[in-house]
């Protein structure tokens, strides 16, 4: 809605939004792409420009320091229980003499170093049977987590994502991937009078702004078909369709073994509910949602939830079994989180201030308004899905 007593073009400091690099680059990609780009184009730019993207920040901060905050910065416990239920997959895939371990965009490198911590500890003859892959899409990335994982005396393999992706070998293993699927680049659709329309990017000089227009893939339509849903009447919807292919492409690598989701998302029958107008969409600086999503590009990182049911799907095709999404709260309960804190609490006497540091990373990676609700999707392949740790009934106790 525009606000009549308001004139942008008077207002000097509509400028400060613009003044990133990547501001210029795409200014110029508008240009010569006749005026206008999608907003899965910008978002592309923005979070993943090899020199100016948000991702692309040499020593980028995690947690308090940073923009937002993920579970494997909370603590390393984290971590340990993952490190439970790979061990588990290892010993249903009859415990492989060669073990592939691999991490999609691991951010800072914490949560690979925690699980191999554990390992290391609790499961030496595993540790020998891994490979293990960290894969990102930017260089300084791969460079600060091997620095990391190097410094505690890990032998892992750093690659950028696409160049693993080229590789033809097949592995037995695990695929793991923590808040990757959100950041990926999305188009933003609404519908309008039972027509899907899309948001574009324009730049009307003093700021960018979106504009819609008819839709720049079929393949939009072609994703709501599949999954029999199209966005209520006059919401907002994102639509990825990086996140399928690069699903469909985990999937093909994989000849026995598991790939394990834990992202924000739904399933597609909530996450396109008719209630849902606004859609999911958020830039995030300083732990702080930014009202303007265009502003600052590389300077905010930008995020949109998961649709956890067209992202199983890329994998059903290629002989995959999915079982239902549970939360972070509920698989961390079922690796034995309770248990942990049981020990933490015996030894409280002995150093009170480490048990009420660990009970507070407890209470955060299980808050349901929170971290805990991040969801975990399972997928497996030529393995056994139902055995799995975080799917099991969790029982309390009393």
């Amino acid at each position: 809605m525009k606000n009549e007593h308001y004139d942008d073009s008077s207002d000097d400091l509509l400028i400060t939004d613009t003044m990133t690099p990547l501001h210029h680059l795409i200014c110029k990609e508008i240009e010569k792409s006749d005026g206008q780009i999608t907003f899965a184009k910008f978002m592309e730019i923005a979070n993943s420009n090899p020199e100016f993207g948000y991702y692309a920040q040499q020593n980028l901060q995690w947690g308090p320091l940073g923009d937002y905050e993920t579970s494997p910065e909370i603590h390393p416990m984290y971590g340990y229980l993952w490190a439970k239920q790979i061990s588990q997959c290892w010993q249903e895939l009859d415990r492989p003499k060669n073990f592939s371990l691999i991490e999609i965009g691991g951010g800072s490198g914490k949560f690979m170093l925690a699980i191999l911590t554990w390992i290391k500890t609790k499961k030496p003859e595993l540790l020998s049977a891994l490979d293990i892959y960290c894969l990102d899409g930017n260089e300084h990335r791969i460079n600060e987590q091997n620095k990391l994982l190097q410094s505690h005396g890990f032998n892992t393999k750093h690659l950028l994502l696409n160049d693993w992706l080229e590789q033809k070998k097949k592995i037995t293993g695990v695929i793991l991937s923590n808040e990757f699927f959100d950041s990926l680049p999305v188009h933003l659709i609404k519908n309008v009078n039972g027509e899907l329309r899309e948001y574009y990017v324009k730049n009307n000089k003093l700021h960018l702004n979106l504009i819609e227009g008819k839709l720049s893939d079929t393949a939009i339509n072609k994703y709501f078909k599949n999954i029999g849903i199209t966005p209520g009447e006059g919401c907002n919807a994102e639509v990825g369709l990086i996140g399928l292919t690069l699903m469909e492409k985990f999937a093909k690598k994989i000849e026995r073994g598991y790939i394990f989701t834990i992202d924000y998302g739904y399933e597609a029958d909530t996450l396109f509910a008719s209630w849902r107008y606004q859609g999911t969409l958020m830039a995030f600086k300083n732990h702080n949602p930014q009202q303007n999503i265009l502003a600052n590009p590389g300077r905010q990182d930008l995020t949109a939830h998961v649709d956890f049911t067209s992202l199983a799907n890329s994998a059903l095709k290629h002989d995959f079994n999915r079982a239902s999404t549970v939360t972070q709260a509920e698989a961390l309960t079922a690796l034995g989180l309770p248990k942990i804190m049981q020990l933490s609490a015996a030894r409280a006497a002995n150093d009170f201030a480490k048990y009420v540091s660990e009970r507070k990373a407890a209470e955060n990676l299980t808050n349901l308004e929170g971290l805990g609700r991040t969801r975990i999707l399972a997928l497996a392949k030529n393995a056994n899905i139902r055995r799995l740790i975080i799917l099991q009934p969790i029982t309390v106790n009393l």
